[in-house]
């Protein structure tokens, strides 16, 4: 078990809040997903994060500039640009 501590800024970029049963749960949005994949790319794999940005950047609905503005504030975008220089 490992404890992380975020600042609320952090914490809740790309949260939105969905009803299931009943229960109101907060949930990260593709975007914040993928930075967190950047992120954390050496516990995840290499390949791994990869074929996340891979898949993301083949969605109709991508959104790149929302993907810029999270990392920017998650502190992943050198990393971000590099691989999209890449993909793109």
């Amino acid at each position: 078990m490992e404890i992380h501590y975020y600042t609320d800024k952090v914490l809740n970029v790309g949260v939105s809040q969905m009803t299931i049963d009943g229960f109101s749960v907060n949930v990260y949005d593709v975007e914040r997903c993928v930075c967190d994949a950047v992120k954390f790319r050496n516990k995840v794999g290499m390949d791994v994060c990869s074929e996340i940005i891979n898949n993301y950047l083949e969605r109709p609905e991508r959104n790149i500039s929302r993907l810029m503005d999270y990392a920017r504030t998650l502190r992943v975008s050198a990393i971000l640009e590099k691989y999209l220089e890449v993909k793109l």
